[in-house]
């Protein structure tokens, strides 16, 4: 009976110590093994994610700074016309002050910051949507009556803006310029020489019903970073940002994490423009370095050239 019993118990004990041991490890190795292998999957597909955001961010910055300022000078009636020659009378106000002040002695103005800050850059040009006169508007009238809904009227104009009446391209009897006082229904009240701020100016000509009227853009684009925003008041610290700025609206953000834009002028004019920007990712990748900036984030440069048609 004790011999039956001893080997019933040796074959009875179960795994070893160092089986148990040895089992353990291998799973714990597997699961760190499959840890690892998420865990890189995981940051693989977040930094592949922030990527693509940043690629996506500067293509949208670029090509909306690039469609709208091939537009610049359309309409603003050639060289000698009043909104030219007296640019910064008829943009006071609609022009922004930081993060720079802009003297507009043209209808194309290049604030450069020498490479070091970011550039900004401020335009004006006629909407592409116009209206036109409901009624006829002769001259030395304040006032136009537009024909579009009450509503409209008050949605896209507001005191302070520049209009232009007429069909021409160059300022005379049929293209002229007025800036708005005040909007009333389909009324918008005008002085067409803000040079003399005490008395409001009525129009220069008479014009019939028909005729095609608009709103002039002064359009601004630049972008708020460490070096010219240190305050951190129009962008999230870690965050710079492209922002536009459009008649007397505020700035408004196009894109985020876009960290630079530099505007060149080529062929010593501003018929050819360049335009760069510099996008980074949202979030620093700590396995990566930057070779010029010696920090974690990623970055992209787009350049393109923009051939200003109105010039």
């Amino acid at each position: 009976m004790n011999n039956h019993r001893d080997v019933f118990i040796k074959y009875s004990s179960g795994y070893t110590l160092i089986e148990l041991i040895l089992s353990l490890v291998l799973a714990l190795a597997m699961i760190c093994w499959i840890y690892a292998y998420c865990d890189s999957h995981y940051k693989s597909h977040k930094n592949q994610a922030m990527i693509n955001e940043m690629n996506q961010n500067i293509r949208v910055s670029i090509n909306k700074i690039i469609s709208e300022l091939r537009m610049a000078g359309f309409k603003t009636g050639g060289p000698a016309s009043d909104i030219i020659t007296n640019t910064s009378v008829w943009t006071a106000g609609l022009v922004p002050s930081v993060p720079y002040a802009v003297n507009m002695n043209n209808d194309l103005v290049i604030t450069d910051e020498g490479g070091v800050k970011p550039d900004m850059i401020t335009f004006i040009y006629a909407d592409g949507e116009p209206t036109s006169l409901s009624q006829p508007a002769n001259k030395d009238d304040i006032s136009l009556n537009l024909s579009l809904s009450s509503s409209k009227v008050e949605e896209r104009f507001s005191a302070g803006q520049i209009i232009y009446i007429g069909f021409g391209t160059t300022q005379g009897p049929s293209l002229e310029y007025a800036k708005i006082t005040s909007v009333n229904g389909q009324t918008l009240w005008i002085d067409t020489d803000p040079n003399t701020p005490t008395m409001q100016n009525g129009l220069k000509n008479s014009y019939r019903s028909g005729t095609e009227t608009g709103k002039m853009n002064i359009v601004t684009y630049t972008v708020f970073n460490e070096h010219n925003d240190p305050s951190y008041a129009n962008h999230t610290q870690s965050h710079p940002v492209l922002k536009r700025k459009c008649n007397t609206g505020g700035t408004f953000q196009v894109a985020d994490n876009i960290e630079s834009l530099q505007i060149t002028t080529l062929d010593g004019g501003v018929e050819n423009i360049q335009v760069s920007l510099t996008a980074r990712t949202s979030k620093k990748n700590y396995d990566y370095i930057d070779p010029n900036s010696g920090d974690h984030y990623r970055r992209r440069v787009l350049t393109s050239i923009v051939k200003i048609r109105n010039k």
